[in-house]
Order: structure tokens, then C-alpha cells, then sequence
């Protein structure tokens, strides 16, 4: 089975017109686009779907009111093409204040919160979250 990885779109890179860019960049990276989809969740979605990764940091609070009641837009992607170690450095460091200009973050986002982009660090984590925002016939799917 190839592998997938699950990108979100945050609100503050879709307010700045950056979807079609961000979704190039990936694309030019050698990731192919499988699913897109937009989605408004409530509070208690965001907390659900950070809650593994984030709840004990700082901004765990901060990071569910920006992705509350607002779009994002969700993205699955094939990724045989390059490793999840690649995908993270595409997409850069989380605070986009310090990402490298060349990063997705570093040219989209603005701060540790409104960074641009969120993608599954994992093959482990992109399962949980396609399947989450997308069902787990969408992960098991061949492309």
C-alpha cells in the first residue's frame, strides 16, 4: 500500500489566497494530491484531532481557537515519492518565525500558531488522521 500523509490548510494561509501555492509546492516536492476537502469544526473536533500531539504544550489552547468555527481545508496526499523526514523539512519548523524561507511555513505562516500548514509527522499519525477527516476507506483506497 503507498504511503499517504494528511495536510491541513489552516485558516490563516486560506484568508492570505495561499491554497493553490501551498498545494504546488507540494505537488513540485513529488507528493501527488489524493483528496481534498474543506471543513468548519467545532471546538471540541479541534481538541480531538490535536489532543495526541499538542495537549501538554503551551499553545494547545491557542492552536484550538484558531482552527474553531472557521475553514480549513484537508488534503490527502501519496507520498512514495519522498520520506516524512523530507516532508518536514518542506514544510519547515512549527514556529514559521524561525522556519527557513524555502520551508512552506517559513513563506506562508507568521508565528508558532498561524503557521500555514499542519502534516501528519508519522505514517502511524497520518492513518489516525485520514481516517479521521476522511474515513479509513479513503486511507486503505490504492491510488
Amino acid at each position: 500500500m503507498q504511503d499517504k500523509v494528511l495536510v491541513i490548510i489552516k485558516p490563516d494561509a486560506i484568508q492570505a489566497n495561499c491554497v493553490g501555492t501551498i498545494i504546488a509546492d507540494l505537488e513540485r516536492a513529488g507528493l501527488w494530491l489524493l483528496r481534498i476537502r474543506n471543513f468548519c469544526l467545532i471546538r471540541s473536533q479541534v481538541e480531538q484531532f490535536l489532543r495526541k500531539q499538542y495537549q501538554d504544550s503551551t499553545y494547545f489552547d491557542n492552536m484550538c481557537e484558531h482552527l474553531s468555527d472557521t475553514q480549513i481545508i484537508a488534503c490527502v496526499f501519496g507520498i512514495n515519492r519522498i520520506t516524512y523526514r523530507k516532508l518536514k523539512t518542506l514544510i519547515g519548523t512549527e514556529d514559521a518565525e524561525i522556519a527557513t524561507d524555502e520551508s512552506i511555513r517559513g513563506k506562508y505562516g507568521t508565528s508558532l500558531v498561524t503557521n500555514a500548514v499542519y502534516a501528519s509527522p508519522t505514517k502511524t499519525q497520518a492513518k489516525a488522521d485520514i481516517c479521521l477527516f476522511f474515513g479509513e476507506d479513503v486511507y486503505n483506497t490504492e491510488y
